[in-house]
């Protein structure tokens, strides 16, 4: 703005009260500024300087007049501002990231927020409809719908279905009882063992055979993967899989590579 500008314009805006506008015209261009909280400076090769009325009123009642270039911006560029806002209120983007991982998040961004608008204009669950379902509300239910399944945690990652192995230990109706027969276990890991967390795989005890009263021990599976000879008593309902009642239960229903 500062560079090309008149000085007498430079030398207005110093004193220049709210409501009041001063311009500058060099052939198309039109340097305007508009005096509100802070000075709001304009430029077009479109409109003139003239002040319009518009259809917003102050406190008094009396019609509120501004520049023809802020009435058409707001016209219609509105829409750009706001999802300019909303984008801005949850970055994901960062200073340090390299300008084409950037583009990709900003990409993404952008398609969750259509994603968002296009949900509360079609959705007919009246939870979603109101106004105090926000944005945020909207990403993270995206977080959780993408996590809840197919879930895989890195080595010294927690599954957010785990569940404390001291709360495990403790609570001894963590370990539901045993089915009526005991049955072989698979030779190879079931394809569902990472799907649904500990929502679906409930520690059962193995149940006894032979007719015996007590219950029957299994190896672990994922101690015996690691050459490591540990029994137990509990074993995974769904998966029909030996685990140690602590850490390997997680390990396992967690971890593609146990």
């Amino acid at each position: 703005m500062d560079r090309g500008a008149p000085k007498e314009l430079k030398n207005d805006i110093k004193n220049l009260k709210k409501g009041e506008s001063v311009f500058s015209r060099k052939g198309q261009v039109l340097i305007q500024v508009w005096g509100e909280k802070r000075n709001v400076k304009l430029i077009s090769t479109l409109r003139t300087a003239k002040i319009v009325e518009s259809a917003k009123t102050n406190r008094k009642g009396e019609k509120i007049c501004r520049p023809e270039v802020i009435r058409d911006y707001n016209k219609h560029m509105r829409g750009v501002d706001r999802a300019n806002q909303m984008l801005h209120y949850y970055p994901c983007s960062r200073k340090t990231v390299k300008w084409a991982k950037k583009l990709v998040f900003f990409l993404l961004q952008m398609a969750v927020l259509n994603s968002f608008i296009l949900f509360k204009k079609y959705t007919t669950t009246e939870k979603y409809k109101k106004r105090n379902y926000k944005f945020k509300d909207f990403i993270l239910d995206c977080v959780e719908k993408m996590t809840e399944q197919n879930k895989q945690c890195g080595e010294g990652e927690q599954s957010r279905n785990e569940v404390d192995d001291e709360s495990i230990a403790s609570d001894s109706s963590a370990v539901t009882p045993p089915p009526a027969t005991l049955r072989r276990p698979p030779v190879k890991d079931p394809e569902n063992r990472l799907e649904g967390g500990l929502k679906v795989h409930k520690m059962v005890h193995v149940p006894p055979s032979n007719n015996k009263k007590n219950g029957a021990m299994r190896k672990c599976r994922v101690c015996a993967k690691h050459k490591i000879r540990k029994e137990t008593s509990v074993m995974c309902a769904s998966c029909g899989v030996a685990l140690c009642k602590l850490s390997c239960f997680n390990v396992y229903h967690t971890k593609k590579n146990y």
